[in-house]
């Protein structure tokens, strides 16, 4: 893929990723669901979403004092922080090959 391409398909992802989260923070209870199953459909496309989905189901916590909604936030943080953001790990090795290192 070059770099253009590359640059138009993370501008798309940001796009849905900005929508959704959007969605999270409205005052619909559907909507705000609406935005955690679009998150959820966009995992792997880039490195932000699981904080966007933990967040997301922070957010419902707040708002709805469901037990779940925050079990799930504590899983998805728990999963970035032990994992010891290794979701990073190809991108960094992408740009240091990138860079020649």
């Amino acid at each position: 893929m070059n770099i253009k391409d590359y640059i138009e398909e993370k501008q798309k992802v940001f796009k849905q990723l900005d929508s959704a989260i959007d969605k999270t923070f409205s005052n619909d209870a559907e909507e705000r669901k609406e935005g955690r199953e679009e998150l959820e459909k966009l995992r792997g496309k880039d490195e932000a979403v699981p904080f966007a989905i933990g967040y997301a189901h922070q957010i419902e916590y707040d708002c709805t004092g469901n037990p779940e909604n925050a079990q799930k936030a504590i899983e998805e943080y728990k999963r970035i922080v032990n994992e010891g953001y290794a979701f990073l790990k190809e991108s960094i090795q992408e740009l240091e090959a990138r860079l020649g290192n």
